[in-house]
């Protein structure tokens, strides 16, 4: 149970840190993926964009999410280094076209990321 809570709270850390997850836009239209057992939606709040990917599946899933740009607020030609919070782990780098192609994305059975973009 110790475990359970000390998780609860690094999230809620993350959120209080994060302005965008704390009370930042939800975009749910804009972001797809290319498995249906996969959920992601973008937050953002005064130019901060976190990538929110949900996994449904009992297991690991290699999934691509495509996003539009302009709803993110971010170009082509701008070069992101995208950073896992929850795992506080660095992805690799990528640019906005990268993004509006699709982003492949490792997620846990059942877990989920939360991608800061910028």
């Amino acid at each position: 149970e110790k475990a359970h809570w000390t998780q609860v709270g690094r999230q809620w850390r993350l959120r209080m840190a994060h302005p965008e997850l704390k009370s930042g836009g939800l975009e749910c239209r804009s972001v797809r993926t290319d498995n249906p057992a996969v959920f992601a939606f973008l937050r953002n709040k005064a130019g901060q964009v976190t990538l929110v990917v949900i996994n449904f599946c009992q297991e690991p899933v290699t999934c691509a999410v495509t996003l539009d740009l302009a709803v993110a607020g971010i170009t082509n030609a701008e070069r992101l280094s995208p950073k896992e919070l929850l795992t506080d782990t660095e992805l690799p780098g990528c640019t906005g076209a990268d993004l509006a192609k699709g982003y492949a994305v490792i997620i846990p059975a059942r877990d989920g990321l939360l991608v800061k973009l910028r």
